[in-house]
């Protein structure tokens, strides 16, 4: 006898993405990973939550809202915007209400006395997708602890063992190491057609 098949109480839809990485569903923007932006995504509608989904892959959940005309962000749908776009972070909406860890919050600080800081800090939030945000958060605790986030030394190590990356924090100049130029680079016609 075979296992009975689970009823996923949704309505599904398909939702076209816009330039700015929104798709409007029920009179609500909701924001989704960057790199969907002018594509056409399925929306999974529950009581509770909206789901997007493209091409198999989950690219934003937020909890469903019964407003009308809103917009609801979740900033890391829009973190790879910022290796190309650092002035997103100062200007965009989706970084108004953004909360970060403390760690990073320190090392933005500090950055922000800086020439080119807010610029350089933007670089480094845009690690986020290509690690993790744990990873980007032990490397800034590491350089606080270190007091590496200097003009003279302003590098930090990210903690995962396979992907070696330095992030450089006080010069522009030395932002992208060899080794994660393509990485960082490798979606960057679709980041550039996406507006915030």
């Amino acid at each position: 006898m075979s296992a009975p098949i689970l009823f996923d109480g949704c309505k599904e839809t398909d939702v076209k993405i816009s330039t700015t990485c929104l798709a409007l569903f029920d009179s609500n923007n909701y924001s989704v990973a960057c790199s969907c932006a002018g594509k056409v995504v399925q929306c999974k509608s529950y009581a509770d939550k909206v789901i997007f989904i493209h091409n198999g892959v989950e690219v934003g959940r937020h909890e469903r809202r019964f407003t009308r005309g809103q917009t609801y962000y979740n900033p890391k749908h829009y973190f790879p915007i910022l290796a190309q776009k650092p002035g997103a972070l100062r200007n965009g909406a989706p970084f108004v209400d953004m909360v970060l860890p403390d760690e990073l919050n320190k090392v933005r600080q500090h950055l922000e006395t800086q020439v080119n800081g807010a610029r350089d800090f933007a670089h480094i939030l845009s690690y986020i997708s290509l690690e993790s945000l744990e990873s980007v958060v032990i490397a800034c605790k590491e350089a606080i602890k270190s007091k590496t986030i200097t003009e003279n030394y302003p590098k930090i190590h990210t903690a995962a063992p396979d992907i070696e990356i330095i992030l450089s924090i006080a010069s522009s100049e030395g932002l992208y190491s060899s080794k994660n130029r393509s990485t960082l680079y490798l979606d960057s016609r679709a980041l550039m057609n996406c507006r915030i």
